[in-house]
């Protein structure tokens, strides 16, 4: 098996268990640990940074806003891993942006989804935004370093 799909093909694992256990959690790298943060309220976006890590997680009910949020990564090569669950309607827009605020990632999503990828940046990621319109559903969302 190719070297780079093993932490890709644990860390889908790791999400797929968490996102069947309860959607009032996500999912957190912490020193590459991966541990399991609660979402609290409806409407109150949870986020959890460390240097190289990044989480967000949120139920929403109706919920309209902009997530804006300054990151520490020290590599270009990511994984990012997104769930979205129960999605009613409404839409959320993410973007990964540089310190020269090129946008690096961006994905548009509208519908229940499991996602994940390895992706090779062409700029360090110091900036990540999640905009919300209209938006019934639960979102977790996971970006760490890819360290091969």
């Amino acid at each position: 098996m190719h070297k780079k799909l093993i932490p890709l093909l644990s860390f889908i694992f790791l999400l797929g268990i968490a996102s069947c256990e309860t959607e009032d959690s996500i999912l957190s790298v912490d020193n590459d640990n991966i541990i399991d943060i609660t979402i609290e309220n409806k409407n109150s976006p949870r986020i959890v940074k460390e240097n190289g890590s990044f989480s967000f997680g949120l139920k929403g009910n109706d919920f309209n806003g902009t997530t804006n949020e300054a990151v520490h990564f020290s590599s270009e090569d990511i994984v990012i891993a997104i769930n979205l669950e129960n999605h009613r309607q409404g839409s959320c827009d993410i973007q990964i942006k540089s310190d020269y605020n090129e946008v690096l990632f961006s994905k548009t999503i509208t519908s229940n989804i499991i996602y994940s990828e390895v992706i090779k940046l062409d700029d360090y990621p110091e900036q990540v935004i999640l905009e919300f319109e209209d938006f019934t559903g639960t979102l977790k969302m996971a970006i760490a370093e890819d360290d091969d």
